[in-house]
């Protein structure tokens, strides 16, 4: 799914947006992601830096979620999505130097490729929990 361009601009506002995954049996972990890039209009990628439960859940369960915002607006979005947990190759190669760039200390473990499949509108009111067409 297409993420909506006020939407993009909200994800690279965030200074860290929550992410939420679970085990198989369907016990959450969520923490807080600060080092994200959009790559595409479908695509976000989060560094693993200091991953621990989200890295052992990502290996079983690809399923999770990003909740984003803009509070003093009172914006808030909720994407669904499929992941895959990159730590080798050209692609994670160019991540990692993104990521250094930002922080030299970051470790820069690994990437979650997030592809976007759904998005709520998460904004207190009538469309509150509606799907957000991309």
């Amino acid at each position: 799914m297409k993420i909506p361009q006020k939407i993009q601009e909200i994800i690279n506002q965030d200074k860290a947006f929550a992410f939420g995954t679970a085990t198989l049996d369907g016990i959450p972990n969520i923490n807080m992601i600060a080092v994200k890039k959009i790559k595409d209009d479908e695509t976000i990628l989060l560094a693993d830096n200091y991953f621990r439960k989200t890295f052992t859940n990502l290996q079983k369960n690809v399923k999770a979620t990003i909740l984003t915002k803009r509070a003093e607006a009172k914006l808030w979005y909720q994407l669904k999505g499929t992941c895959k947990y990159v730590n080798e190759g050209p692609e994670y190669e160019e991540f990692k130097r993104w990521v250094k760039s930002i922080k030299e200390t970051l470790p820069a473990r690994g990437m979650v490729i997030f592809k976007v499949e759904e998005i709520y509108n998460c904004i207190t009111g009538p469309d509150a929990g509606k799907p957000i067409e991309g």
